[in-house]
């Protein structure tokens, strides 16, 4: 996984993809607490699951699972994405655009709104799905 810093702070583009089943994390998510925000500063890696399906991977954990709002144009398991904050937290007012590779650069896609930040318990294992929660 490569994550590259685009613009300072408020922009990271993660180069994602994990063949990870939808039904798979949904089935992680815990009974927790979701969150409007999450600290920019602990998120180790970024996967997409499908176009309406975000897993932010936190260092110290719990993972966040984030549905959006609407489904995505675009917005797949191949594809890098970014998002843009001003604050040191990714907040369910922020949105993401998704990066399409063309030669050797990078052209936006469709902007699209966060959720809400649900926790998972457990963490994807290579390119396995999240076992399910009992």
């Amino acid at each position: 996984m490569k994550i590259a810093h685009l613009v300072g702070r408020t922009a990271l583009a993660a180069l994602i993809g994990l063949p990870l089943g939808l039904s798979a994390a949904e089935d992680g998510a815990q009974g927790g607490a979701e969150k409007r925000c999450i600290p920019l500063s602990r998120i180790s890696s970024v996967r997409v699951l499908d176009d309406q399906h975000i897993r932010f991977e936190m260092a110290g954990g719990p993972d966040y699972l984030n549905t959006l709002p609407r489904r995505c144009p675009g917005l797949n398991r191949n594809d890098p994405i970014l998002y843009k904050t001003s604050l040191s937290e990714l907040c369910d007012l922020d949105t993401i655009t998704v990066l399409h590779q063309v030669g050797g650069g990078f052209m936006r896609g469709a902007t699209c709104g966060l959720g809400t930040f649900v926790p998972v318990e457990e963490k994807p294992s290579g390119d396995e799905a999240a076992p399910a929660a009992d």
